[in-house]
């Protein structure tokens, strides 16, 4: 399965359950936290699954600007996942 980084959101991990209608959510702690003029990319890891790369736009509404080691819940529309064949 692959999501483009753009279309994850991070939040609280304390807000679980909180998510969208259908939304998808999985609990990971920050590692590296990315600054790259037009966005930051939050790397998150997932435990055994890897890590993921969120990638929030330094222009949008600044809310949840967490730091490493800080735990967070990466969020994302089913609409927004591809399944991988291979």
């Amino acid at each position: 399965m692959a999501v483009r980084p753009e279309r994850m959101r991070l939040a609280p991990a304390a807000s679980a359950g909180d998510a969208e209608q259908g939304w998808n959510e999985v609990h990971g702690i920050v590692r590296n936290v990315v600054y790259t003029g037009s966005d930051t990319q939050y790397f998150v890891e997932l435990g055994a699954s890897g890590v993921v790369m969120v990638r929030v736009p330094n222009d949008a509404e600044r809310g949840l600007a967490p730091a490493p080691g800080d735990r967070v819940a990466v969020r994302w529309e089913p609409e927004s996942a591809a399944v991988l064949a291979g």
